[in-house]
């Protein structure tokens, strides 16, 4: 591939590719084999914050400072048992317009970038099935192998996922407007706006009136399998 066709495809994860929200899910899953978390707790005190119009970069803050004092290389461990389980449980867990997506961008020798909110050790186990060379997610502060709560920034929710983008490009010399993003959700939006191909998973919502308003693609997303019965 020569200089001038190098791109980057950059993919939200968390329902563009996989039909469940993945910090959610493993939080499930970890409160099941984990006695210092409350997976339903947590996930209330998350849904209230955000009925109280608390921003998500904050929400996504506090998620995290939930996993302060857990093993970080068993909660890997675990991160990879979840996904193996995900995919062994559920015929539905992957988008298949995002993923046909993705396969089209590796196949042409693009980079392949996820871009998420969620934590970089979950992601990871997806990363490596699905072929993505870069995991642009939430990173986890360590100290002597236990998370503190605390992230490394930016907060990657809507400008943060455009700043890392930006960083990545710059760092592998690649322009912009030859990149590629897929989101499904309007703090996605950011990320599009800076890709000179921008397209949308998921035919509902706010962000696929915006992208028809602006002529991108508009492709099925989770929508679909909910309407066959079979989203996760």
């Amino acid at each position: 591939m020569s200089s001038s066709t190098r791109r980057i495809a950059f993919f939200d994860v968390d329902e563009t590719l996989i039909a469940t929200k993945s910090m959610f899910d493993f939080l499930g899953f970890l409160g099941e084999r984990e006695a210092s978390i409350d997976a339903r707790a947590i996930t209330d005190e998350m849904r209230r914050r955000s009925a109280d119009g608390e921003d998500r970069a904050s929400i996504n803050l506090r998620f995290w400072e939930h996993f302060a004092g857990l093993d970080a290389e068993a909660t890997r461990a675990r991160a990879a048992d979840w996904f193996t389980m995900r995919r062994e449980t559920n015929s539905s867990l992957f988008i298949p317009s995002g993923v046909e997506r993705l396969n089209f961008h590796r196949a042409r020798g693009d980079t392949i970038a996820f871009v998420s909110g969620s934590a970089r050790d979950i992601l990871d186990p997806v990363a490596r099935h699905l072929g993505a060379d870069h995991v642009l997610a939430t990173r986890l502060v360590e100290q002597n192998g236990r998370y503190t709560g605390a992230i490394l920034p930016p907060v990657m929710i809507g400008e943060g996922k455009q700043t890392a983008a930006r960083q990545l490009a710059q760092s592998l010399e690649i322009g912009l407007a030859d990149c590629h993003g897929y989101g499904d959700h309007p703090s996605d939006l950011p990320l599009l706006e800076i890709v000179g191909h921008p397209a949308v998973i998921g035919a509902e919502g706010e962000l696929a009136e915006t992208a028809r308003k602006r002529g991108w693609p508009v492709l099925p997303g989770i929508e679909t399998l909910r309407m066959e019965g079979t989203a996760a």
